[in-house]
């Protein structure tokens, strides 16, 4: 759990300096839940896209972002799932982004976790391996 007024990240499917890695941040002030892709993959051919159900263009992104907005005193709580390529962000219940990476180093598997801007308290943190859903 991390108190309001902080920016906390965790960096995911991470390498070594970050060659690669998919950063999952808050940021109080404007009230956004984010994924940032930058460096989600060394693949030049993958391509992040909006997408759009009502038929409009779907243009390349760096990031995903949601509207959230943390109660007053509320403490932030992230839940994320990540199996190979998809990637799930809770925040506190009322908030989800969904988004499918593509790392393409077999070794990035680190997660790293930090602050800017302030002081972040985890209370917990639990982390556990995934059967395979399919034997192929």
């Amino acid at each position: 759990m991390i108190k309001s007024g902080e920016d906390p990240i965790a960096a995911l499917r991470r390498k070594g300096y970050a060659e690669e890695e998919t950063a999952i941040s808050y940021d109080v002030e404007k009230g956004c839940l984010r994924v940032d892709l930058a460096k989600s993959t060394l693949n030049p051919d993958i391509i992040y896209r909006t997408f759009c159900m009502r038929g409009g263009e779907n243009p390349p992104v760096t990031a995903q972002e949601a509207p959230f907005e943390l109660r007053p005193c509320e403490p932030l709580q992230l839940r994320i799932f990540l199996d190979r390529s998809i990637l799930e962000v809770f925040a506190n219940r009322r908030q989800c982004i969904t988004q499918r990476i593509y790392p393409t180093r077999k070794d990035s598997i680190g997660i790293r976790l930090f602050a800017l801007g302030g002081a972040v308290n985890v209370s917990a943190l639990d982390a556990w391996d995934m059967s395979p859903s399919n034997p192929w």
